[in-house]
């Protein structure tokens, strides 16, 4: 599977490896006014993933850039709360999980932006913080997904994938693929709820990422300790067939400076310069290996 660099985004002084979109979720200007007609005023972002790998990263870096933040984070158990509080005093946590529609759609109603980076598949959780997003202060809801969504196997295990997708020239292409592709069933309940409900949406979906994370509890990836794993059982590296397949990568902290980039976005008037909606989808990538 391979994607290509879009141009969603005004990406300022970032580094071309860091050129990508992402998420958001957002913040309040604590005891002071936010200057008007730049941003928007907000009140508590509620966060989904903060126990792993990419969403305690993203919180590190979003609350060192910006300590005026105001974030509620979804935990699951009293020990995950006691890590949260000890690195992030400022952080609410809210005891809970995924299959709690309920909890889910009021925790929606109080969010100006919702950051899901728990997980990419659970179509209900999603339905439930829109829902919740909706019936409150009408915020954005970011969803993570992957680049899965263009695995591709019709041309043998080990072969390149015939097309290179775009997630601006390919949009239509990406976001009408059926329910075979992994995570299109939760993508386009996102997309079609978000649509329903007038509830701005941005649906990111990052390849392979790379890194040792900062987050406090989950700090290693998940598709390269495994390769490390299977390449030190079988004492040498291995290809899949002719080994001409390609896969995209990303260092965490690319990933990281994006979201932050798409954070400060989201509290502009109209979602300042990021695209949301049915082209709001990101590929974010910096590179690409075998």
């Amino acid at each position: 599977m391979k994607t290509s660099p879009h141009d969603k985004l005004p990406w300022g002084n970032l580094t071309p490896s860091a050129q990508l979109s992402s998420v958001i979720w957002h913040a309040k200007q604590a005891g002071e006014h936010q200057r008007q007609g730049d941003f928007k005023m907000s009140n508590v972002s509620r966060l989904l993933g903060v126990s792993g790998y990419i969403g305690g990263h993203v919180v590190t870096d979003l609350i060192k850039k910006h300590p005026e933040y105001q974030v509620v984070a979804l935990v699951r158990t009293k020990h995950q709360a006691e890590i949260i509080r000890d690195t992030w005093p400022a952080i609410k946590a809210v005891f809970g999980d995924l299959d709690n529609y309920d909890l889910l759609v009021e925790q929606g109603k109080q969010a100006d932006v919702v950051l899901q980076l728990a997980s990419s598949d659970h179509t209900l959780a999603a339905k439930a913080l829109i829902e919740g997003l909706s019936q409150g202060k009408k915020g954005s809801y970011i969803h993570i997904s992957g680049t899965g969504i263009l695995h591709d196997v019709s041309s043998g295990f080990g072969n390149p994938s015939p097309k290179i997708y775009d997630d601006v020239a390919d949009i239509l292409e990406i976001t009408s693929f059926d329910s075979t592709h992994v995570h299109r069933d939760t993508d386009a309940a996102v997309i079609t709820l978000g649509g329903d409900l007038s509830i701005p949406t941005a649906i990111v979906a990052p390849c392979v990422i790379y890194g040792v994370g900062r987050g406090p509890i989950n700090n290693r990836s998940v598709q390269v300790p495994v390769l490390v794993e299977e390449t030190l059982k079988r004492g040498r590296p291995f290809a899949v067939g002719a080994g001409n397949n390609i896969w995209d990568h990303i260092h965490i902290s690319d990933v990281s400076a994006a979201f932050g980039l798409l954070v400060e976005e989201a509290l502009k008037p109209a979602g300042g310069a990021a695209t949301w909606g049915p082209e709001g989808y990101y590929f974010v990538e910096a590179g690409e290996h075998s």
